[in-house]
């Protein structure tokens, strides 16, 4: 199974429990090419947060979602202003 890397906002999140009743989480998140439906059995994120999710296409009978072996935050770099040496 091919391993894939999407990032994104979280616009949406519901509970889910998976086949074997381990319950998680179904997240929709948004990038500029548009929305992507992930399950995920991690602590869920916030709404608006970004996050890397990183799994194998998973097929199952409302359509695609990305299985996540990995769901984290991404980290903003931090914005600094260069100053002249003495």
């Amino acid at each position: 199974m091919m391993t894939y890397c999407i990032t994104g906002t979280v616009t949406h999140v519901e509970r889910w429990t998976d086949k074997n009743g381990k319950p998680g989480h179904v997240l929709t998140i948004r990038d500029q090419n548009g929305t992507v439906r992930i399950t995920t059995t991690n602590q869920p994120p916030e709404l608006g947060q970004d996050i890397e999710a990183i799994g194998g296409i998973k097929q199952e009978q409302h359509g695609q979602y990305l299985n996540t072996y990995l769901t984290r935050a991404t980290i903003q770099p931090l914005h600094t202003r260069q100053r002249e040496a003495m």
